[in-house]
């Protein structure tokens, strides 16, 4: 027979795995948005982009972005740059509520 002080560390212990459990799913869920994200990315650059008829190997300097076709790359890095607002703005969220819950950021 356990006494109360035992309970309330098993208590403490399984809370503890439970909430590691629940930030290595989210990191796993995470990671594998990204790799959809980028899969995605690259296939509208793909289908979007037009053949530039300048010389194949000014097709990914500077000055193709001057090209009228380049309107998929522009729609890609805009895409791009929200998602990282975006994804910044969210896990900042989450250290700060983790911060203020008083958990550590061992893991983080």
């Amino acid at each position: 027979m356990r006494n109360a002080e035992e309970r309330i560390q098993r208590l403490h212990e399984r809370a503890e795995q439970l909430r590691i459990r629940k930030e290595r799913r989210i990191t796993a869920i995470a990671g594998a948005m990204c790799l959809v994200l980028f899969a995605a990315l690259l296939g509208i650059v793909r289908e979007l982009s037009g053949e530039i008829s300048d010389v194949a190997g000014n097709a990914f300097t500077g000055s193709s972005l001057l090209s009228s076709e380049a309107g998929a790359y522009i729609l890609v890095a805009v895409i791009a740059f929200m998602l990282g607002v975006i994804v910044t703005v969210i896990v900042r969220k989450y250290i700060s509520k983790n911060r203020s819950e008083g958990i550590s950021e061992e893991i983080l």
